[in-house]
């Protein structure tokens, strides 16, 4: 990575770059062993190059979950933009959160399934300002879809216990979602039948319809 004069935006794709391989690493053999070393060699840079744009792993672990949350997030207003009704709304956010899990597998892990520092690791350091704006990123991935189930049902949220039922109803979705990402990604599903995409879709599908029910059922 040469040091001649960039324009914001060739760093920013530097940076990006990364951030990919060092989400690679740590999917492969977690956070403790991250090493801009590591980075580095696998970019066929020197180390000297990682640190030009990265303090250190701290950073970068930082700066991975944060581009993660932006990124489904943006997919998930684009789409929540894209449509009027509040089910076709619904499948399209349930779909966004899949594919992101899909596509961005390494991503996917530290955000949702690896040992890595969290939030509260980053409390009164010099990373807090950013690990505040990816946690407060992940909060609206969880608000937008908390927004649309309140909509399939064509409620107005009067009370606390309420909103935080409808809350419960997403976390409950996105754990069931969970289950069927991770053992796609881990080709678990594979092992059980070669076509692990056709049930990957019929899961997520019935996921899809069994809270639409659920929703549109009076809450009780």
């Amino acid at each position: 990575m040469p040091r001649a004069v960039q324009t914001e935006k060739e760093k920013n794709v530097i940076r990006d770059r990364i951030l990919d391989v060092a989400a690679e690493l740590i999917s492969e053999e977690g956070f403790n062993k991250l090493s801009m070393r590591k980075i580095a060699s696998r970019l066929g840079v020197t180390a000297t190059n990682i640190y030009y744009y990265f303090a250190n792993k701290d950073e970068i672990n930082v700066m991975i979950r944060t581009r993660g949350f932006h990124m489904l997030y943006e997919k998930q207003r684009t789409e929540y933009e894209r449509y009027q009704s509040p089910v076709d709304r619904f499948r399209a956010l349930v779909w966004v959160f899949v594919n992101f899990g899909i596509n961005y597998p390494d991503y996917y892990d530290i955000m949702y399934n690896l040992r890595t520092p969290k939030y509260t690791n980053y409390l009164g350091t010099e990373f807090e300002k950013n690990a505040s704006f990816w946690r407060s990123t992940s909060i609206r991935t969880l608000e937008i879809t908390i927004d649309v189930l309140i909509d399939l049902n064509n409620e107005k949220i009067e009370s606390l216990e309420c909103y935080l039922e409808y809350r419960y109803k997403t976390i409950k979705l996105w754990s069931d979602l969970h289950g069927i990402i991770s053992i796609y990604n881990s080709r678990v599903l594979f092992e059980t039948t070669e076509k692990d995409k056709e049930i990957l879709d019929r899961r997520v599908n019935d996921l899809i319809n069994e809270t639409i029910v659920l929703i549109t059922t009076k809450l009780s």
